[in-house]
């Protein structure tokens, strides 16, 4: 029982490793997600913080197909250059990712 306490303490301390570097990555590399304020906030404030970046990216790679994020990824592109909030830019390339129509999610999205 010793054995895999110690186990399982080893294989959860790897992961949080693994998932801080993860989220590390995608604060410095994802420009549209990710802004100077979530790396301060990583680094200086709230140090656990890289782990539930990588957590929720994994779980975005896991649960979105590569064909959608390829999709969400070139709508960020076009969307940065319009003077949009960045979290509704974000809604905005999800819904468009996920139901394939760009009237319905302008008339969900900006009718809030």
């Amino acid at each position: 029982m010793k054995k895999l306490s110690i186990a399982v303490g080893i294989f959860l301390a790897v992961a949080l490793v693994l998932l801080s570097i993860f989220g590390d990555y995608k604060i410095a590399q994802d420009d549209e997600r990710y802004t100077a304020k979530d790396a301060y906030i990583s680094a200086y404030i709230i140090p656990f913080y890289s782990c539930w970046v990588g957590a929720k990216e994994l779980y975005r790679i896991a649960t979105t197909s590569s064909e959608n994020r390829q999709l969400e990824d070139k709508c960020l592109h076009v969307a940065e250059v319009q003077v949009l909030d960045r979290k509704i830019r974000l809604r905005f390339c999800e819904c468009i990712a996920e139901t394939r129509n760009a009237e319905q999610c302008q008339k969900t999205i900006f009718a809030k």
